[in-house]
């Protein structure tokens, strides 16, 4: 979605966060790309790393940190991040708003960004200039000469053939036998499992015939609400097809028939019913 132009859209946002890390994500044309609000300094300089920020007036904004800490620095000596700008630094009027910018009553100001990939220049701060660390922006520092360019993990690619795997049964087998172990966000890392298992169940009848307790927890999910959610997801994705956005009739149709079918949707658990309220809003806006 272009929302370029629009004051306060941003496409991730830290507030007040500490010791958070951003890997491997691409944002595009929002005003903002990272947005960060309060102290969210981390002591891990690798911790950002392999984002693209595309066409945004700042890739990353950095508001109101004040003399309470910094982000920390990106990077080090030895290893670029490979945080990547492009279309950068677009102009707004006469002004051109640099791609790491730094709202901030601070002139006492350390942190660093090592890398190659953007120049001093890309920096700045509502106090003094970017060359040197005493004022408010970040300095940007070129890596070592041997340095590492730290990439991003290729995610691995869903099986979708309709027989499952060995490796997707024994996992389907600890989801549905409550035998993972969650360290953070437990029920919604289980909600998240549990969906993806159903799927896996939905296109094999095999393993639901030889596993009692995959076609338990299959008819389990059946009387909650994770069918009719998956199917408010397919519809969700039709509404973004080509052929439906050029054709506002069938568009228009489609938006009153997904409405219709999430309004109708009984209460259920707790994300369940905040996956009801996210697609009221889409829907809506």
């Amino acid at each position: 979605m272009n929302v370029f132009n629009e004051r306060n859209a941003f496409a991730l946002r830290m507030f007040h966060s500490r010791d958070i890390g951003l890997k491997c994500n691409e944002t595009h044309k929002t005003r903002y790309g990272f947005y960060v609000v309060g102290d969210c300094s981390h002591a891990d300089p690798l911790t950002v790393k392999g984002n693209l920020f595309d066409y945004h007036v700042s890739g990353m904004l950095f508001n109101h940190l004040g003399s309470e800490g910094t982000f920390g620095n990106i990077g080090n000596l030895n290893h670029d991040n490979n945080n990547q700008f492009s279309n950068s630094s677009q102009a707004i009027g006469n002004t051109y708003l640099k791609e790491i910018f730094r709202i901030t009553n601070s002139n006492s100001f350390l942190g660093q960004i090592f890398t190659l990939q953007i120049i001093q220049g890309q920096s700045t701060s509502t106090v003094d200039t970017p060359t040197q660390t005493s004022f408010g922006a970040y300095d940007v520092t070129l890596n070592g000469a041997n340095h590492y360019l730290l990439t991003c993990e290729d995610l691995p690619i869903e099986v979708n053939e309709e027989s499952l795997t060995s490796g997707q049964i024994i996992e389907a087998l600890r989801v549905a036998g409550d035998s993972i172990n969650y360290p953070e966000y437990t029920n919604l890392s289980e909600w998240y499992d549990e969906r993806r298992i159903y799927e896996w169940l939905r296109r094999d009848s095999v393993a639901r015939a030889n596993y009692p307790l995959l076609n338990a927890f299959y008819a389990n999910q059946e009387s909650l609400l994770t069918d009719e959610i998956r199917t408010l997801d397919m519809n969700m994705h039709f509404l973004c097809q080509e052929n439906t956005l050029y054709d506002s009739t069938i568009f228009q149709n489609l938006v009153q028939e997904v409405t219709q079918e999430n309004t109708a949707l009984p209460i259920g658990r707790l994300f369940e019913n905040y996956e009801k309220d996210l697609n009221r809003i889409y829907l809506v806006f």
